[in-house]
């Protein structure tokens, strides 16, 4: 009888096929179905961040009429262009609302620049200011823990904690170890 290491040497195909469902597996589980927190404002993953700062998910029509009541003065937008949802910034004008589109790529780490100008936007821009990506969690949560590091001196160690809590991926290494060397280098 074989023993089944080398079976598997045998039938590398099937080494390959259940390596690669494997990994789809953890794909679908991290993509599909909501992470973070339930709808509030009708906006999944929503959290007030501080007084000007409010953090969620891709508010739909109703969401960004709930942002207006709630005092909103600005979206800023950091799903790609052609990912986002159509007729956002129209909502958001029609509603009084100041819109932003700074893209960030779904996976992988972003770019001191680019955190620098969402950074700078948060700072300059109309408050409150409401961040989001699609999710609420990845992009989003990278932001908000850049935000609290640098805005409120908070370790790395506890942003990504709160970033966990709102549902960062833990396959997002490359915005987690952004995170992480963000303390050190503090983009200005």
């Amino acid at each position: 009888m074989l023993s089944l290491a080398t079976w598997l040497k045998k039938h590398k195909w099937l080494k390959i096929s259940l390596l690669s469902v494997g990994l789809l597996l953890i794909v679908a589980m991290n993509v599909a179905g909501r992470r973070g927190l339930p709808a509030q404002e009708g906006i999944y993953n929503f959290g007030k961040v501080s007084e000007g700062l409010y953090r969620g998910a891709q508010p739909d029509e109703a969401g960004i009429q709930n942002l207006k009541r709630l005092g909103i003065k600005t979206i800023v937008n950091l799903r790609m262009p052609d990912d986002v949802l159509s007729g956002e910034e129209t909502q958001a004008h029609a509603n009084g609302i100041t819109y932003t589109n700074v893209p960030l790529r779904g996976l992988g780490r972003p770019t001191d620049e680019q955190v620098k100008n969402v950074l700078a936007l948060i700072e300059t821009l109309p408050a409150p200011v409401f961040v989001h990506c699609q999710h609420g969690c990845d992009r989003t949560g990278t932001i908000v823990a850049c935000y609290r590091i640098q805005h409120d001196k908070w370790l790395s160690e506890t942003a990504l904690d709160e970033a966990g809590h709102y549902g960062m991926s833990p396959f997002e290494r490359g915005m987690r170890k952004f995170v992480k060397e963000f303390a050190g280098r503090r983009v200005k």
